[in-house]
């Protein structure tokens, strides 16, 4: 059993030897009389000029290893510079919205401010009616909002 496992494994390598030595052949690129291109690696036919074709150059695995490494650092600095500005201009829009609302608030408690006998509420709730000078005083700082919010 061992024998002709190893038997196999020989005749494997050998042939995978003799295959190996046709891989670095030349190729040839030549047109026939129809006009038709063919590529192969026998030479053209007799009368017939063709052109040999060089492989490619053999690929260097480190070089293209560290190459796609650098690619990939780069990939991911755009994506998190990428999920930097979408935060950013989430928090932008957040802050509008809010300066929007406060804006509203502002304009209509100037608005309540304007008439010049207004009613206010004290902390415990209770609603009493603001002196001129109260009523002023809060009319300043509800147009300070206002220009503050209402962009």
């Amino acid at each position: 059993m061992k024998k002709t496992i190893l038997l196999k494994h020989i005749c494997l390598i050998v042939f995978g030897i003799l295959f190996s030595f046709g891989a670095d052949a030349a190729m040839y690129k030549w047109t026939d009389e129809d006009g038709n291109t063919h590529y192969t690696e026998s030479p053209p036919p007799e009368g017939i000029e063709g052109s040999t074709i060089s492989p490619p150059p053999k690929v260097d695995v480190e070089s293209a290893q560290k190459a796609l490494e650098k690619q990939q650092k780069k990939v991911e600095s755009y994506s998190e510079a990428r999920e930097k500005r979408a935060e950013e201009q989430a928090k932008k829009e957040a802050e509008l919205e809010l300066d929007k609302k406060n804006c509203e608030i502002a304009r209509s408690n100037a608005a309540s401010l304007e008439r010049p006998r207004v009613n206010l509420q004290d902390e415990q709730g209770n609603v009493y009616k603001a002196p001129e000078e109260e009523r002023l005083e809060k009319l300043q700082k509800a147009r300070e909002d206002v220009t503050k919010y209402c962009r």
